[in-house]
């Protein structure tokens, strides 16, 4: 049990401490989450040696590599910056297994990494929406012309949408779960045009080549004698940045622009400490709204 507390302990504060630098500089130093790899893998490397078992640090290498499957999907579909991938990978070393400590902990059949993954993106989700929100609340008179233009030029998304909506009504006469599929269907239809309208009126800035870090989301291509950079939903690579900073020594590019994502390490902290706490989220909801 102690040991489990140390995990824990750790898990805890390097995601705490990539919070704050993600809040404060949109991203996280990689050494935070490298130094949650080693730990995690060394320190279950030691529990099985004291234990003489190989499992403590089998499953702490299943857990690294598993999550580092998981943050490179999200990464390659342009949902995480790499910052975000390195941190799941680090959870994942220190956490591949958790005793509960408090006797009201809703648990799943499924372990504990599993439990953790799924939190991470339902309450992704939700400070996701939120935090569009507060941007759209604060940014309404220039956000609302894009709305009209998006509207405008994905009029067959819109219609498809506003069609669901009307007839998501019908779908009681089969089940109340069509119903509700086809009324959110039709909902994040037109929530993606809204979201989309914020991320191009709020969150694409100019950025000096010295400030580029990697996973940042190149917005224009740069194609300037040799060079030739295009746009990827992974974001840009060392490689890519090294490039852009030589052609800025020559005084051939001054900024690039690429865009700004929400702070997503907040949803790590958020979710591990549901995790911990709580229990699963995502096995809650079936048991109170779908059986």
């Amino acid at each position: 049990m102690a040991t489990g507390f140390v995990f824990a302990g750790a898990a805890i504060v390097i995601t705490i401490i990539g919070t704050i630098t993600d809040l404060q500089n949109r991203w996280a130093p990689d050494y935070i989450s490298y130094f949650g790899v080693l730990f995690g893998l060394s320190g279950h490397a030691i529990l099985g040696l004291q234990q003489n078992s190989y499992w403590p640090f089998l499953l702490s290498l299943i857990g690294a590599g598993v999550f580092m499957g998981f943050g490179w999907l999200m990464s390659a579909f342009g949902a995480w910056g790499g910052g975000d991938a390195k941190m799941l990978v680090a959870l994942g070393a220190l956490m591949p297994y958790y005793q509960p400590i408090i006797s009201n902990y809703h648990s799943a059949p499924w372990p504990f990494p599993v439990t953790l993954w799924l939190n991470i993106l339902i309450l992704g989700a939700v400070l996701g929406v939120v935090g569009t929100i507060l941007i759209f609340a604060r940014n309404f008179k220039i956000i609302l012309p894009e709305i009209k233009n998006q509207f405008s030029k994905n009029k067959w998304l819109l219609r498809l949408s506003a069609g669901l909506i009307i007839l998501s009504p019908a779908g009681l006469l089969a089940n109340k779960y069509i119903a509700l599929s086809v009324l959110l269907a039709g909902a994040l239809g037109i929530l993606f045009l809204a979201l989309k309208s914020v991320e191009t009126t709020c969150m694409h800035k100019d950025t000096k080549p010295e400030k580029l870090v990697e996973g940042d989301w190149l917005i224009n291509e740069v194609k300037i004698g040799s060079v030739h950079i295009q746009p990827t939903k992974a974001g840009l690579e060392t490689e890519d940045i090294k490039k852009i900073k030589e052609l800025a020594a020559q005084g051939k590019i001054t900024t690039v622009r690429v865009k700004e994502g929400l702070p997503y390490l907040p949803a790590f902290l958020a979710a591990l400490l549901v995790s911990l706490f709580y229990g699963d989220l995502m096995l809650q909801f079936i048991l109170r709204f779908l059986l």
